[in-house]
């Protein structure tokens, strides 16, 4: 019945189908969660289950927002908002499918709680079992007060507020949370550019050191610099707010920059020009406390000058001081030495006019100076290869062929007083060099893929050093500048222009011009492979021959060789193959390589086993092992002439026959005979039967004569009842 109902429904009468029925469940969610902050955004999701049986046609859902709150984006579908009012409609839902559907949203405004209300409405009948309106409340988290900081402190002072709350002790919270200082979001270069550190119980340092604009503030000037910390509560709720110091101007004490001079010369102007620098620019007052009477310094200018006497000679303390007017000071405190009047050093060494190209020029200049003072040395010249030594004045350096010809030069030298000599003169340079001579032929082909490599060679006459170097425009080619090794490793197929030159350093160069042509590379080579996995036993004393087999896609000519083997008796030929003689068992490791002879290889190791030699026993010495001896024990059993199954030894002469004619003679031993039933053999084997029968004719008589002389038994045998046995031997 209800498969004909369900028939009659779904196709003859559809007006008799039941309603549809979807049983809808709508539930609500947040996040973060538990806690919402203000002004801070969170998600807010809309989930619809169908619990069936049928599938949904269509459903609206709506969503009311608190008023605390604004719509910002959504996720899952895309809503249709007005103000507060959020609805989706939605597509078919099938029985046991769910949908999530849902919002961003802003808080702005604080409330104790807030309360979001959602419904489904189904367009198909709902049996109602599951609920179609959610409503859910969230405590909101009071957003915490941050207050400014405002503090004090001087341009060259560090400020440490180490006391909690520090920063924090204007903030405060609603709900009485504890608050934190949040570090990581807090402002460590300031908008001055000084530096602040921050703690998490609300402590800080700020340095204002160095800072080019609180340096320059005047005693009484002050500057605001400002920063910003973040604090945050245990449940997340955050705010931000700043730090404002009152930067005040002090005095920067000026300070000197001159060097002192700490001698003088009896009867010259002695004079020292000081000068000091101050942070604020002020205008600077020098003064002088000295027990040298002859010696003053110009307030203004900071000139410190004075002309010792001959009276004057000796040591002097001195004390140079300049003030800023504002307390600032600085000092510097020398001893002062008065000397004789200076003589001027004399240079007392030859000039040396001439050099020669390639051969190192070298003048070691002295001088006399009564002063015995320090003399520095120091050379003015057009010649760029020549230089002086400004502590010994040796003059050196070698001309190239290129600095051919004359030089000015002047050589001077300075006893630090003021005294000073000097000689002039032109230098002629000449060459006497030979240049090298490359002695190498360039090799003008290559090929791409295989190293190209020339070893080039030069002479040269005055064995000088050669320096090798290369111009190309085969960017893979290079050359060692000591060796003169040219080489590389062509990529690309071409012709590339090659210029290799030596040098001698002495302006001496040689070189040659030349082209490369490089050819494509031959078609790759593929290593043969080693087709033979195992070698078969040998055993000791018996002469042992394998053939190793391999293949090579290139069909080039193979050669074996052994890479190694623990024994010596085995040798391999180039065609593979083994043989030779084993002396002792066991197991002999052995590794041979298969070459093409192009490059390509193969290896393979193998393990060959040798048994021991097998024992032959022959007992009776008839040269049949026992393992083939049918008797091994007879040796005359083992001779069989004529090959007719039996040992000559049981059959001298004789063959065996199955006729009823019993022996026949074998007039050949040696020879096998066909005696069948009707085969007679010859007829000396007759003759031999008669010779038999009358031989056992003659001895039954004699011993019947015998018997009848002899003596009678006392109890005569009763006849033997048993037929008489075969002599099947015979």
């Amino acid at each position: 019945f209800a498969n004909v109902w369900g028939v009659w429904e779904n196709n003859d009468y559809p007006i008799l189908k039941a309603l549809a029925q979807a049983d809808l469940e709508i539930t609500l969610s947040y996040d973060p969660y538990p806690w919402i902050n203000v002004d801070t955004m969170f998600n807010f999701g809309v989930t619809i289950v169908n619990h069936g049986p049928d599938a949904t046609i269509g459903m609206d859902v709506n969503l009311i927002l608190p008023t605390e709150c604004n719509y910002t984006s959504w996720f899952g579908d895309e809503p249709t908002v007005e103000g507060r009012y959020v609805n989706w409609t939605c597509e078919a839902l099938q029985s046991g499918e769910s949908l999530l559907l849902g919002v961003s949203v802003w808080v702005i405004d604080f409330a104790p709680t807030i309360t979001w209300n959602a419904t489904v409405e189904n367009t198909v009948g709902d049996p109602g079992t599951y609920p179609n309106f959610c409503s859910i409340t969230a405590p909101v988290n009071g957003k915490p007060e941050a207050n400014p900081y405002y503090t004090t402190t001087n341009e060259d002072t560090l400020l440490y507020v180490a006391t909690a709350p520090g920063l924090m002790q204007n903030c405060d919270d609603p709900d009485g949370d504890p608050l934190l200082v949040w570090t990581s979001f807090c402002q460590w270069l300031t908008d001055q550019g000084a530096t602040a550190e921050f703690y998490f119980n609300g402590s800080f340092t700020y340095d204002p050191r160095g800072v080019a604009v609180f340096e320059a503030l005047q005693v009484g000037e002050s500057i605001l610099d400002n920063f910003t910390f973040t604090i945050i509560d245990d449940k997340g709720g955050l705010n931000i707010s700043y730090v404002q110091v009152t930067v005040q101007g002090v005095n920067d004490a000026p300070a000197i920059t001159t060097a002192n001079v700490t001698s003088a010369t009896l009867g010259a102007l002695y004079s020292v020009d000081y000068n000091a620098t101050d942070p604020e620019s002020d205008i600077l007052d020098w003064a002088l406390s000295t027990n040298a009477t002859w010696l003053s310094i110009n307030n203004t200018t900071g000139v410190l000058s004075g002309t010792p006497g001959d009276p004057d000679a000796g040591t002097y303390w001195v004390n140079v001081s300049v003030s800023d007017g504002n307390g600032g000071t600085d000092w510097t405190n020398f001893t002062l030495t008065t000397n004789n009047p200076n003589v001027p050093p004399t240079i007392s060494t030859p000039n040396e006019e001439n050099a020669i190209v390639g051969t190192p020029y070298s003048v070691d200049y002295n001088a006399n100076d009564p002063d015995g003072d320090t003399l520095t040395w120091a050379l003015d010249t057009d010649a760029s290869w020549l230089g002086i030594n400004p502590a010994t004045g040796v003059l050196s350096g070698t001309p190239l062929l290129v600095h051919e010809g004359t030089f000015s030069v002047n050589v001077s030298v300075s006893d630090g007083h003021g005294g000073s000599d000097f000689t002039m003169f032109t230098l002629t340079v000449v060459n006497n060099n030979h240049a090298p001579v490359i002695t190498t032929t360039a090799i003008l082909t290559a090929t791409v893929g295989t190293l190209y490599s020339v070893d080039y060679s030069a002479t040269d006459a005055d064995s000088d050093t050669l320096t090798w170097s290369l111009q190309t425009n085969a960017s893979w080619l290079s050359i060692v500048g000591t060796t003169g090794v040219l080489s590389g490793t062509p990529t690309a197929a071409g012709t590339f222009w090659v210029n290799v030159s030596v040098n001698d350093g002495m302006g001496g160069l040689d070189y040659t011009n030349f082209t490369i042509t490089v050819s494509a590379a031959p078609a790759a080579n593929h290593a043969p492979v080693i087709t033979t996995t195992a070698l078969p036993n040998a055993t000791v004393g018996i002469p042992y021959f394998f053939n190793l087999t391999g293949t090579d896609a290139d069909l080039d000519d193979l050669s074996w060789s052994i890479i190694w083997w623990g024994g010596s008796w085995l040798t391999i030929s180039q065609d593979g193959y083994l043989s030779g003689t084993p002396t002792v068992a066991g197991i002999i490791g052995i590794n041979v390589i298969l070459s093409d002879g192009n490059g390509g290889n193969d290896t393979m190791g193998f393990n060959l086993t040798v048994n021991s030699a097998a024992v032959v026993t022959d007992t009776d010495g008839d040269g049949v092992p026992d393992t083939e001896d049918a008797f091994p024990t007879d040796p005359a059993a083992s001779v069989d002439a004529d090959n007719d199954g039996l040992p000559d030894a049981w059959n001298p002469g004789y063959t065996a026959d199955d006729s009823t004619t019993g022996l026949v003679l074998d007039p050949d031993p040696t020879t096998p005979q066909d005696l069948g039933d009707d085969d007679q053999g010859p007829n000396n084997t007759w003759l031999f039967i008669l010779i038999i029968l009358v031989i056992v004719s003659v001895i039954a008589g004699v011993a019947l004569a015998l018997r009848s002389k002899g003596p009678k038994p006392l109890v005569e045998e009763e006849p033997s009842q048993e037929p008489p046995v075969e002599n099947t031997q015979q």
